[in-house]
Order: C-alpha cells, then structure tokens, then sequence
C-alpha cells in the first residue's frame, strides 16, 4: 500500500462542507524533520492557521484519561444520589458525567486556538506538534473532533539526528543520540502500522519528496492539499523557497561520527527499507568519508559490541 494514505478511511455520511472546516493536525516523527515548514506551507492557503507546538497536550490528554477512568461503578452510584442520600454514598471521586470533559476540552481548544483563529480571519485552525505517542494523542484529537485532518512527516533518520544535535535542547539530554532515534522510531513504527493507524484520517509525508515540490511539478501538495481540502497557492511555494533561521541549529553539528551513523543504521533498518531510505556513508570523526556497504557496516557494530545484537529497533 501506498505509505502516503496510511491509514485513511473516509467517514460514511461525511459532509464536504464539515470536512472543509475540521482542523488539522501536523505531526512529526522527531525534531528537525520539516514540521516548521509544513505549518508556513499550510497557512499560507487562505482562511487557516496552524499554531506552533503546543507542550501540554500529552498532559491534556493525562487528565482526559483521569476524567474517564476514575469514574468507577460507586462514583457512578454517588452521582445518582446526587439529589437523595449522598451523604450516605461514597463520594472519593465524585465527577459529573465523562461526557462533560470532552465538552470542556472543546471549548478549551476552541477558545485557545480556534476563536484566535476566527478573530484573524482564518475559520479553520490546527496545530503542528512533534512529541512521543503522536498517534496515541492523535487518537484523543479524533475523538473530539471527528472530522479532523492528520499529516504526519518523515525524514531520513540520519539527517533527522545530525541536525538534532545541533539543537540547544537535545544537546542537554541525557543520551541525546538514544532519545532522538527512539522517538524516531517509535513514531515512525506507529505512522507505518495499518493496525494503529485504522480509522485515523491521515496522510504520511516524506521531507525529502515535500521540498522537491516545484510550481511547474508538485504532485505531492496536489494530493496534501486535495486531502486536506485546501487549495494550491503560489505563496506555498514561496514558503518552499525561503530560508528562516529561527530556533534553527547549532552549525557546529553537521557531521556523524562512525559510531552515531552505526547507531542509526541498526536502529532504524527496517523502518528505512519501508521507506526507502538507505544505508548511509559512515562519516569518521574527522570528516573523512567512507563508503560502507550494509553487511560490511553489520560486521563492524558486531565486532565493536562483542556480540550484543542490535537487529533490533529500539524499544
């Protein structure tokens, strides 16, 4: 099947018009994959705006499971006796309705994002976010709004994380390399899995086919945008074009070492293959570039963790 429609499954009974205004949702597989560029693409279609990323939505959607699962059978039995004889009732954990969190979160988006949105003379809204658990939260988006939208970016891991380590942030973790590769990959795992991604809306972009998008070819926006239901805009490709520094990276990192494109190789193999993504040239500490075949680089990882496999991808 085609990566790019994972997952995609049009609702039954779904209305073009309600499909027009439902949100969208970016999401990408780690840091440093295009999710910056997709937004400035996005919005410069007109009537939207996709706000930059929002931290505290895996703790929103914490607390919409407390909401939920901390509603048991006696609580439900002291919300009854609401009017009658509560104090005789166990009341711990007395909440109204489950039903009514969802609205409550509703009405937060809405007045976060979407009445922002509207006051800017753009009716539809969405948000770009690069966390762990994409899918997971994407799942908690969809059951608030099931119209929505969701594109999901993938980029070649070994670029993903050469330029990740340039970033103040990632320099400050603990196993910056390890941290990086396993959000990669486990998003990227999920993205790719017809079984998590059932139901979901989506479209799976690659950075590398987005930023080949030309005015005279972009077949890729035709078919993004034709989801999305958004039209084509020439101001698209002038955010393809121009060059933002931003929160951009540290220069000093534009080089992996032999044992970081190791790590990436192994980790990431199947996953690459899926993609199409190939082994890449080992770049030894001193720059010296050195073309590797697979078994070779195998051998190699092999020999140097005296036998500790790593066929597998991180966990």
């Amino acid at each position: 099947s085609d990566p790019r429609k994972v997952g995609f499954r049009p609702k039954p009974g779904s209305s073009v018009a309600a499909q027009a205004g439902a949100p969208i949702f970016v999401f990408a597989a780690a840091w440093r994959t295009g999710s910056t560029l997709l937004q400035r693409i996005l919005n410069a279609a007109p009537g939207i705006l996709i706000w930059g990323e929002n931290k505290a939505l895996r703790e929103i959607l914490q607390a919409y499971r407390i909401g939920h699962h901390n509603f048991s059978s006696r609580d439900r039995v002291a919300y009854q006796s609401l009017n009658t004889e509560l104090h005789l009732a166990w009341t711990a954990n007395l909440s109204p309705e489950p039903e009514r969190l969802e609205e409550a979160l509703r009405r937060l988006f809405s007045h976060l994002y979407a009445e922002p949105s509207m006051s800017r003379g753009r009716p539809r809204w969405g948000i770009k976010e690069i966390r762990p658990n994409a899918v997971e939260i994407s799942r908690f988006l969809l059951e608030l709004y099931p119209e929505a939208r969701f594109v999901y970016l993938v980029r070649d891991p070994y670029d993903t994380l050469v330029s990740s380590l340039g970033m103040p942030f990632v320099q400050r973790m603990e196993k910056p390399e390890a941290n990086v590769l396993k959000t990669w990959t486990d998003n990227t795992r999920s993205f790719l899995s017809p079984q998590e991604m059932e139901g979901i809306p989506c479209r799976l972009v690659k950075y590398e086919d987005l930023i080949k998008q030309t005015r005279s070819h972009h077949p890729l926006l035709e078919d993004l945008m034709e989801f999305l239901n958004l039209p084509v805009v020439e101001a698209m490709f002038g955010a393809l074009s121009a060059k933002l520094t931003g929160s951009g990276p540290d220069k000093r990192n534009e080089q992996l070492t032999g044992k970081q494109c190791d790590l990436v190789t192994e980790t990431t193999r199947s996953l690459r293959e899926h993609l199409g993504y190939p082994d890449r040239s080992i770049v030894s500490p001193t720059g010296v570039s050195e073309e590797r075949s697979s078994a070779e680089s195998k051998r190699r990882v092999e020999r140097r963790h005296s036998g500790v496999s790593l066929k597998k991808p991180l966990s």
